[in-house]
């Protein structure tokens, strides 16, 4: 217990920090998830340790572990913010700490994620979704705009209300924006969106 903890904050070693996440005490997990943050980029052992508690059975070592996932970069992690965000996106909390570790590849874990018929289903998954739109149109990077525009498009007919929502998310972040090149860019998109919309909708 106390005695665990008082040596994992006086040894920062690589060895104590992935002794530490594998520990039966889930305590003692949660505090290595944030000792591991400090060899992001410098331990694959520990980054991919990391990665695996996202299967944790304790709620919050996963909650921890959706945190401390922001400070690695790769498809790894990406991926196992995907797991959490699907198997707890059901608590508020858990989403804003997955949303707030995504400083790149939020497309990446959007089509992961959407890809996911019974997460859409549900009011967290489509919240959830919805919120992953807005934060990439207005990060605004063309692939990941792409990335959501070839989800929408493969929805079924019956989701056309969810997919019009995701056209107002994607552009709900730059109203007023006064970068025009951004915004512009953004409107040829959106543009194309709606345009593939109204065709599915003369169809049915």
């Amino acid at each position: 217990g106390r005695g665990r903890h008082t040596r994992l904050r006086r040894d920062w070693s690589s060895d104590v920090c992935s002794s530490a996440l594998s520990d039966t005490d889930p305590r003692v997990r949660v505090h290595a998830a944030r000792l591991a943050e400090r060899f992001a980029g410098k331990s694959p052992a520990i980054a991919a340790m990391l990665s695996e508690l996202a299967e944790d059975p304790e709620l919050r070592v996963r909650y921890q572990v959706a945190f401390s996932l922001g400070a690695f970069r790769g498809t790894s992690a990406r991926l196992a913010l995907a797991k959490i965000a699907l198997q707890d996106g059901a608590d508020r909390w858990v989403r804003l700490a997955v949303l707030s570790s995504l400083h790149e590849g939020a497309g990446e874990l959007f089509d992961v994620v959407a890809q996911d018929v019974d997460f859409r289903a549900t009011p967290h998954g489509r919240d959830f979704l919805l919120t992953l739109a807005r934060q990439i149109g207005a990060v605004n990077r063309q692939d990941e705009l792409a990335v959501v525009l070839k989800t929408m498009n493969n929805l079924p007919p019956a989701e056309k209300p969810f997919a019009e929502k995701l056209v107002q998310a994607l552009v709900e972040k730059q109203k007023g924006d006064r970068k025009s090149t951004r915004l512009n860019s953004s409107h040829v998109v959106t543009s194309y969106a709606v345009f593939c919309l109204q065709t599915k909708r003369n169809m049915y």
